[in-house]
């Protein structure tokens, strides 16, 4: 028997083609669908490394947050942009590129009620528009600043250290220093 070629064959098994064979209509598997919304893309190489820019500076910010929490001392003021070479500039160049030189910066502090890394980005002194100095939980910083910011993370926290250890130093140092002065002034009362 000669098969019309205008006519497609059905490939499918015998259990799923249509035909007089089926009696109902639940016997046939509805097909499997997502909505779209659903369904996420592949995430890019780029993608994935900015995900993990963010990871990182979250353990950061939670190592920072545990320091401030504990210790009590902040830290402001961290340049993350290094201030430009005015190396062979006169004074007077110098001071207009100072002057026109957007700040950012990242510090260690409490503020509403919370500690963690905070990120600065101050206006320049002379300047067309008026941006206001913006600060922001770290996290939430542009990509740019962040990168920025693990790329001296460890600058960071060893001057944070180095200050805490100061900064505790000198209230212990001044504290045995007023027990020395109060046993001296037992002393002169036991006289």
């Amino acid at each position: 028997m000669k098969k019309n070629s205008n006519q497609s064959v059905d490939v499918r098994p015998p259990s799923i083609r249509p035909g007089p064979a089926r009696t109902s209509a639940a016997s046939v598997p509805a097909p499997l669908t997502f909505p779209q919304a659903v369904l996420r893309p592949i995430p890019s190489q780029l993608e994935l490394a900015q995900n993990e820019v963010t990871k990182v500076v979250e353990l950061c910010d939670e190592r920072a947050r545990h320091f401030g929490t504990m210790l009590g001392i902040s830290m402001s003021a961290f340049e993350l942009n290094d201030p430009p070479n005015t190396t062979g500039q006169t004074d007077a160049l110098a001071l207009l590129v100072a002057l026109t030189r957007s700040v950012e910066s990242v510090s260690l502090e409490r503020r509403d009620g919370r500690w963690g890394l905070w990120y600065t980005k101050s206006a320049p002194v002379l300047s067309s528009s008026q941006r206001p100095t913006t600060t922001v939980p770290l996290r939430d910083a542009p990509l740019e600043a962040r990168m920025q910011f693990l790329r001296k993370s460890e600058e960071f926290f060893r001057e944070y250290l180095k200050r805490t250890e100061e900064g505790l130093g000198s209230p212990q140092q001044a504290a045995e220093m007023g027990k020395s002065t109060l046993a001296m002034l037992d002393n002169i009362k036991s006289r």
